[in-house]
């Protein structure tokens, strides 16, 4: 059976002002969702606006000005919800606006659900609250020390943080090391009228696409034109970013160390694979990543190895960075077991170079990442996000090509792959209770 029958497949419908339009087709909600992704470049100088100027937006527009007025708007649509969101995916930073709204097929009379999520939507991105040619200022000021909060608070989550430090110390010298919401110092020298050109800007030089989910698009394409043509008349995309820099490991291993109050260890392992998501070598990449520790997997050759056999990690996994053929191992471990778990990171990476890899774990490895693709297909954000992300990456691959290439690879595939992995940072966050103890041996 196709696995199609049951997952949703994005079809390209229309081209309005250089913005591709795409339907996703899926029966199984009562609700139907609109988004629009702009694409622009990841850049140290530009990050903090993109990141700032969103929930600027969100904070009015000019028929609805106040965030009350707009959720006042939302209730009367029967509980609709719009959101922003702000991600990078390799050398792009993505600013993405979503509503979703309760399908015309469930309302009675002439409501027309789909036209009113429609335009709040474009009005809240096309249409904001200004004063003297820029953006509310009092609406900045707020939404400043908001992005600032979530700057400084990433520290929070040791986990989450240690893997984007690792990151940036892998990639210092590339785009995909920026902190996507920017620094907290370059927040606070934006300012209101320098923002709002900067949005201008966005809004006609970036490559847009506009998804929708639901049952049909033929009663809403020509509306989403209309639309299209007299909110982005002067647009002009001049970058599209859809082919990413997979840097090659430059022979030297990155061993960075730091410190803060903090009970366990965080062990980040960056390593380099150079095969982009376009190549072909990609489906044996996720294959190698997910066999050796891929998702956390009860049979992957690190949960076995390092935490059952030895105990010596709280947690590990590994993830693929698909855009930079970067794979992480992230691990919670004891400080003193540091260098031990590194070593048998390295023993099970050589085993699997030497070709200790089973049938079971091949079978078990696709049978595991087909299941989690069906999964998708239970939220139409992540439907949404999905193929968003095959674009994004050059790829293009609906469910059942995806599938069929999985089921492709070979043993001899995830070998070859085996290879190419070359250690390129170490990154641990440890207690400072061990750099006293240091400075006192000393």
């Amino acid at each position: 059976m196709s696995l199609n029958t049951q997952l949703e497949k994005a079809q390209k419908v229309a081209v309005v002002n250089e913005t591709d339009i795409y339907f996703i087709k899926t029966e199984k909600f009562k609700t139907e969702t609109i988004s629009i992704f702009f694409q622009d470049k990841l850049d140290k100088d530009s990050v903090s606006y993109n990141a700032l100027f969103p929930n600027v937006l969100k904070r009015g527009c000019r028929k609805y000005p106040t965030l009350r007025e707009i959720s006042s708007k939302l209730d009367d649509m029967y509980g609709a919800s719009l959101y922003c969101d702000i991600g990078k995916k390799g050398e792009s930073h993505i600013v993405h606006f979503f509503i979703d709204y309760v399908s015309n097929k469930y309302l009675g009379g002439d409501n027309n659900n789909f036209k009113d999520a429609c335009t709040i939507l474009f009005d809240v991105i096309c249409d904001p609250v200004t004063e003297n040619g820029a953006f509310n200022s009092e609406y900045v000021r707020q939404e400043k020390v908001n992005l600032a909060s979530i700057i400084e608070s990433r520290i929070n989550d040791k986990m989450a943080y240690s893997q984007e430090r690792c990151y940036e110390e892998m990639c210092k010298d590339e785009p995909f090391g920026i902190y996507e919401y920017g620094k907290k110092e370059d927040v606070e020298r934006i300012q209101p009228l320098e923002l709002y050109q900067h949005y201008k800007k966005v809004l006609i030089s970036t490559k847009k696409y506009i998804f929708i989910t639901g049952e049909t698009y033929e009663d809403k394409i020509d509306l989403i034109k209309t639309i299209m043509t007299e909110k982005f008349p002067e647009s002009k995309v001049v970058t599209i970013f859809t082919e990413y820099k997979c840097k090659i490991f430059n022979g030297t291993v990155a061993n960075i160390d730091e410190f803060m109050d903090v009970n366990q260890g965080k062990l980040c392992v960056g390593f380099r694979s150079g095969i982009k998501a376009n190549d072909k070598d990609y489906y044996a990449l996720l294959m190698y990543n997910s066999i050796l520790g891929g998702g956390g997997f009860v049979n992957s050759k690190l949960f076995i190895n390092v935490r059952e056999k030895e105990s010596l990690a709280y947690y590990i996994f590994s993830n693929l960075e698909k855009y930079k053929g970067i794979m992480m191992i992230s691990s919670g471990i004891d400080a003193s077991n540091k260098q031990k778990t590194l070593d048998i990171i390295a023993e099970q990476m050589e085993t699997m170079k030497k070709g200790n890899i089973s049938d079971f774990e091949m079978e078990y490895t696709k049978a595991t990442i087909i299941y989690s693709l069906k999964s998708i297909s239970d939220g139409q954000l992540r439907l949404t996000d999905y193929y968003f992300s095959q674009i994004a990456g050059g790829t293009n691959d609906d469910f059942d090509t995806f599938t069929e290439k999985l089921k492709k690879v070979t043993k001899e595939d995830v070998i070859k792959v085996a290879a190419k992995m070359k250690l390129d940072t170490i990154y641990f966050l440890g207690p400072k209770t061990d750099v006293k103890e240091e400075a006192k041996d000393e």
